[in-house]
């Protein structure tokens, strides 16, 4: 380069734009674990992708300042709690809410502008998950947590029957169907599940291996 000339910059890399976080929904009825094991799964789950990155949402049918504050503090993007409508009947908060969004969570696309991944609970939120995917975010990715096998919990119920274990087995691989991928809390639901998802095309199913909260850890 001759003296005195100007070194040309290279206009790509003065303006380069950092890429768009990737954002998530989780499905859940409550933030908080009075409903045990699902909900503790599902907060772990929330935590583990904000550690990777993402910016998380997740909806509840109520959330008190306990709640919130613990939330924010593992970094939660933000509760997304009903709009109750004084015009609709229903006025106790429950699951159909979450099926009937449009009435009872109208402000996602609000919240949201882009979603990447859409996250639904087996057997309690999957088909709101399923629901706000294709009525709301209709590009995003879907994937189920899979909390049940039915031979192990149908049988000890008043109603269990063969009948009903093998109809909600159905219902666990028909939710399955409409997903981008299944993960299966545990080894042994892996296992269970690997041979009844082969015959999914495109089809990925994990393992996830739950762990202690942080706060018990030494």
């Amino acid at each position: 380069m001759a003296s005195g000339e100007k070194r040309s910059e290279n206009p790509k890399k003065k303006f380069k734009h950092s890429p768009r976080k990737r954002t998530v929904l989780i499905v859940n009825d409550e933030w908080g674990t009075a409903k045990g094991g699902k909900s503790t799964v599902h907060r772990q789950i929330a935590s583990t992708a904000v550690k990777a990155g993402l910016d998380v949402y997740v909806t509840a049918l109520k959330a008190d300042k306990e709640d919130r504050e613990d939330a924010q503090e593992k970094e939660i993007k933000c509760i997304l709690t009903p709009r109750v409508n004084p015009y609709l009947p229903d006025k106790k908060p429950n699951l159909n809410w979450l099926i009937l969004h449009k009435s009872y969570f109208p402000h996602l696309k609000e919240e949201i502008p882009q979603l990447d991944l859409i996250i639904g609970h087996i057997p309690v939120t999957h088909d709101a998950a399923l629901a706000i995917k294709r009525e709301v975010f209709n590009d995003a990715k879907l994937c189920f947590f899979n909390h049940v096998i039915p031979e192990d919990t149908e049988m000890y119920k008043e109603t269990g029957t063969p009948h009903s274990v093998q109809r909600k087995e159905s219902d666990v691989l028909n939710a399955a169907a409409n997903a981008d991928f299944i993960c299966s809390v545990g080894p042994r639901m892996k296992y269970h599940y690997d041979n009844k998802y082969r015959a999914l095309d495109d089809f990925r199913h994990i393992e996830f291996i739950p762990r202690p909260d942080q706060k018990f850890s030494t």
